[in-house]
């Protein structure tokens, strides 16, 4: 999503982002609130270990 959207977030919210296509897919273009459950911090940790390692 990050390169997408510029939005910072995690597994789960890109669950949510999957989900909510496949809705407006069958419910059209109307207001629609999606609520992101994570963002990228907690993998900070993991993606700076990645990158030093290579």
């Amino acid at each position: 999503m990050a390169r997408n959207t510029g939005l910072l977030v995690g597994l789960s919210s890109g669950a949510v982002f999957q989900a909510f296509l496949r809705v407006r897919e069958r419910l059209g273009d109307v207001t629609y609130l999606l609520i992101f459950p994570d963002d990228i911090y907690k993998y900070v940790s993991i993606i700076s270990r990645f990158v030093n390692s290579a």
